[in-house]
């Protein structure tokens, strides 16, 4: 994000910012006049140390957008993708058939039976799955009640804020029933305000050896803190994940997209030549209307996957179509 140029400072005060924004990489010039409260305080993002680099960065995502107010209301998806480029997606912890406060977060709920159970199941195996690839996540607490608010806010959760989501972990001879635990860590990026539910720094639920098998050492200052897989679902609302391969290769192209008033639909083709078995990752991405009023809605869009040659039939043969992903109104970061 930070060429190695402007990774020190200098006596200009300028830098450059490597963002990906719409899917392309972009080098953004900022300075280092920052603005400030009457305090003297940055007024916006600030690092530990009075370093620089967290503020040049959100000046520079305020410059694409066109300001500071454009950057509000944003996700951990949105900034992984314009901070990393990798692919994104987003897990919804709160299924409607699951939802019965009507899509809050925050505080439990009965009920469900066998399949709610199932459903979390599959959930948590996803999790771990994700975790295990050491993909970036971040987890969004962000009741849409009151009651739900006030909920999370008596167990110290910010509500409407972003979670690192840092540790997905199961754990034996805990005091549960089964004496097996399913836990996630969290931290507050503020460094201070943390969950005080079970499992929290203080908790009793806490033993030496768990202590010691999750190297957990309890403080009020660092923002971590770990809670039990079903009060993260009852609590939280979304895991933003962002598949971070470093070892992989990458193409991106820019495809003019306009439709015309009348027309129905348009159709892009790029051909990929594979020349051995891989596993391949494709993402449609258009630019954000963030920061821009007036701006026109995004394009429905649809992805197929074609095997070239072949005269027709199902996809298990030489010709026929695939169908690898669709989503209406897919709209990036």
């Amino acid at each position: 994000v930070m060429p190695e140029a402007s990774r020190q400072t200098n006596a200009a005060g300028a830098y450059h910012v490597r963002l990906c924004y719409g899917g392309e990489w972009r080098l953004v010039l900022v300075d280092d006049s920052l603005p400030c409260t009457r305090y003297g305080q940055p007024a916006f993002s600030r690092a530990a140390r009075r370093q620089l680099w967290c503020a040049l960065i959100e000046k520079a995502a305020a410059k694409l957008f066109g300001c500071y107010e454009a950057l509000e209301a944003g996700t951990v998806e949105e900034a992984l993708a314009l901070l990393t480029g990798y692919p994104t997606e987003r897990i919804d912890l709160k299924p409607r058939a699951d939802n019965d406060d009507g899509g809050g977060g925050g505080g439990k709920r009965g009920g469900g039976g066998a399949a709610r159970q199932q459903a979390r199941d599959d959930l948590w195996a996803r999790l771990l799955s994700l975790h295990e690839s050491r993909f970036l996540m971040g987890a969004s607490c962000s009741p849409k009640s009151a009651d739900g608010q006030a909920a999370a806010d008596a167990l110290g959760l910010l509500t409407e804020h972003a979670y690192s989501l840092l540790g997905v972990r199961v754990v034996t001879g805990a005091p549960v029933a089964g004496g097996v635990a399913r836990l996630v860590q969290l931290r507050n990026p503020w460094g201070r305000r943390e969950w005080r539910g079970d499992w929290s720094d203080t908790s009793s639920m806490w033993t030496p050896s768990m202590r010691s098998a999750l190297n957990h050492t309890p403080s009020s200052s660092d923002g971590l803190f770990w809670m039990s897989f079903d009060d993260f679902v009852d609590y939280f609302d979304r895991v933003d994940v962002c598949r971070v391969r470093p070892e992989w290769a990458e193409a991106r192209l820019r495809v003019p997209w306009r439709l015309p008033a009348a027309a129905a639909a348009r159709v892009e083709a790029v051909e990929v030549e594979v020349l051995e078995t891989t596993l391949a990752e494709f993402t449609l991405l258009q630019p954000s209307a963030r920061g821009r009023a007036g701006a026109a809605q995004p394009s429905d869009m649809l992805l197929l996957l074609l095997p070239r040659g072949g005269g027709g039939g199902g996809s298990s043969g030489g010709g026929g179509t695939t169908l690898i992903g669709a989503s209406p109104r897919l709209m990036a970061p």
